[in-house]
Order: C-alpha cells, then sequence, then structure tokens
C-alpha cells in the first residue's frame, strides 16, 4: 500500500500539470482569435470608412465584396455614420447599404436571427428606411421585451413616420418599461410638427398613470401646442401628479395668474413645479412669491426659490444679504451670498 502513494501522487500531478499546459493553451489560442479578430476589424474599417466618406460625397466607387464575417462591422459602422451625418448625406449611406445588399442581410437577421442579431437587423433597416421589414417591425413594438419593443418602435417611426405615429404613440403612454428619455429622443427624432397634434390627443383622453407619461412628453411638441394643452388640463385637475407634469409646460408669461394659483399647493411637488415655473416667467415683480417660499417646509423648494430669486437682475443687494443672513441651511446662503458676489463684479 505505501508503495503506491508515490505512484498515485505522481499521477495526480502529472494530471495536474497537463491541465495547466491546457488552460494555459487555450488561454492563448483564445487571445490569438481575439487578435486575429481585431486585427480584421481594424483591415476592414480602414478600407471602408473612405467608402463611406466617397459615397456621402455623392460618389459611388466600386466596393468590394461583403464577407459574411464583416456583417456585424458593417452595419455598425453604417449605423455610426448614420447617427453622425444630417440631411441629403443621409442617402449616400442608404445607397452603400443596399450596394452591398445589407438591406437583405438585415431583413435574414431580422427574421431569423439570435436576440442580438435581430436587434442590429431592426437598427439597420430603420436606418435604410426599409418599407419591406413595415409588418415584422410594428409587431415587434408589442414585445414584451422592452429593448426590442422600443428599438423597433423608433425604426417604425424612421420608416414611415405618418403612419408610424399611430402605431408607436399609444404605447409612449402604456409601456411604462420604456425610459422616458429614450421614448422623447424618439419622439424628438420624429420632429414637433408630426407629433404635436397626436400627442395632444392622449394627453387630453387618457387617464392615469397615462396620461402622467404624456404630459411629460409634451416637451417634445410644438410649444404654443404643449402650453395649450397644459392649460386645458389644468381646467379640471384634481391628481397632484398631473398638475405638476403640467406646470412642467408652463413657459409663457400669459400663465403667471395660473401657477401662482399653486403657489401654496399642499403637495410639496406642486409647489416645487410652480417655483419653478415662475422662475421660467417672472418679470422681476414676485420677489415676495419667492421670498416666502424660502420659508417652506421642503428643502427643495426653498433651494430653486433661492435660485429664482439669485436670477431676478432688480433684487434689491442690500436685501439680498439681509435674507442670506437669517437662513442656516448652508446651501442656500451658499446660492445666495454667491449670487450677491457675482452681482457686485459684475456692478464693478
Amino acid at each position: 500500500m505505501h508503495n503506491l502513494l508515490p505512484v498515485v501522487l505522481n499521477s495526480i500531478l502529472a494530471a495536474t500539470a497537463a491541465i495547466s499546459v491546457l488552460l494555459v493553451a487555450s488561454i492563448v489560442l483564445l487571445h490569438l482569435r481575439h487578435q486575429s479578430r481585431e486585427g480584421r476589424r481594424e483591415r476592414f474599417l480602414s478600407e471602408w470608412r473612405p467608402l463611406f466618406a466617397e459615397y456621402i460625397k455623392g460618389s459611388k466607387p466600386a466596393l468590394p465584396a461583403l464577407q459574411a464575417e464583416d456583417v456585424p462591422t458593417f452595419c455598425g459602422l453604417l449605423n455610426y455614420w448614420h447617427n453622425t451625418m444630417r440631411g441629403e448625406a443621409l442617402n449616400g449611406i442608404k445607397e452603400i447599404g443596399n450596394a452591398v445588399g445589407i438591406d437583405d442581410i438585415a431583413l435574414n437577421l431580422l427574421r431569423a436571427g439570435s436576440l442580438s442579431n435581430r436587434l442590429l437587423g431592426v437598427v439597420v433597416l430603420g436606418n435604410l428606411q426599409e418599407s419591406r421589414a413595415w409588418d415584422e417591425l410594428t409587431a415587434d413594438v408589442s414585445s414584451a421585451n422592452p429593448i426590442v419593443s422600443l428599438t423597433a418602435a423608433r425604426a417604425v417611426l424612421q420608416v414611415d413616420p405618418s403612419r408610424g405615429i399611430d402605431v408607436v404613440l399609444p404605447y409612449c403612454g402604456s409601456r411604462s418599461d420604456w425610459p422616458l428619455a429614450g421614448v422623447a429622443s424618439m419622439l424628438q427624432m420624429a420632429g414637433p410638427t408630426l407629433v404635436s397634434d397626436p400627442l395632444a390627443s392622449q394627453c387630453l383622453s387618457s387617464d392615469r398613470p397615462h396620461v402622467i407619461r404624456f404630459i411629460r412628453l409634451l416637451s417634445c411638441a410644438q410649444r404654443s401646442v404643449a402650453e395649450a394643452t397644459g392649460r386645458t388640463i389644468l381646467k379640471t385637475a384634481t391628481d397632484p401628479e398631473v398638475i405638476a407634469a403640467c406646470l412642467r409646460q408652463m413657459n409663457d408669461v400669459g400663465d403667471h395668474d395660473i401657477i401662482c394659483g399653486y403657489w401654496d399647493h399642499p403637495e410639496w411637488y406642486v409647489r416645487l413645479q410652480a417655483v419653478k415655473a415662475l422662475a421660467r416667467v417672472s418679470r422681476g415683480e414676485d420677489t415676495p412669491l419667492f421670498i416666502r417660499r424660502l420659508k417652506d417646509e421642503s428643502w427643495w423648494v426653498k433651494f430653486r426659490a433661492a435660485e429664482a430669486l439669485a436670477a431676478i437682475p432688480s433684487f434689491d443687494l442690500f436685501k439680498w444679504e439681509q435674507i442670506a443672513g437669517k437662513f442656516v441651511e448652508p446651501d442656500l446662503r451658499r446660492v445666495l451670498l454667491q449670487a450677491t458676489e457675482t452681482r457686485r463684479s459684475k456692478l464693478g
């Protein structure tokens, strides 16, 4: 038995050494493959970047064949140029894509690819405004996957904005898993002329909680439409969140009295939006109102009131310093006193 122990130990050591060699070899092989892929990618980009630039300028040089391994890199380059360029330059990007058949390739990715390939296909088809993908893209807008659905919604608006807005807009309110910033970016891409009236209609006809999302998206509409819609809703609104959302849209001096009607609202976030709205439309006669809000129970309301005071050119410096000395909150004192120093430096 004792004679077998060295043999067993040697076998274990040999096996361990063999495994270590295999691991090292695998790591080296993976590194070499990564280097090879990166090298291929860099060679592809160095060849195709100038070709994209020529097509964008209106020239149409001969193009090499697009290899299957290079499709993701080509799609990434096409999407990059599309996001960078504007106006007629986009035609050149579509032309080079169609010239190599990326429209058909993207359709195949959309219909039979993995999730990552499907998403890549959706983005490319949207950028190419490929109408053949309409049915699949509109179906994907209702996908349970929020990344798929939002990406498809953006592509739908690119392919046919006029038809697409009726497909996409209802989901902008109902899909709480769509980040509002992403939705706003998509609607801004479609443009205020197209978005304004349908968005206003959704605001006036939707119930909570959808209506709150729609009101917040009014920033994507024409200013006159956003303000008029907000005023209409405020005539009957009692929900504090709806009121706060509407106050965000108030940017006109004519809304002064509407804003002041919520100055003493019981909810702090409504008072906060009232202070911010009045700061946008005030012409300097509202100093007493802002001073009153410096005593608000909400720190954020006090802070925004202090900022509003700092922006009023006609506010008396002596009164300013008196007020600053009465408040113990360091941040409020800093805002007020910093504004005083700025005024002094400007006055000479």
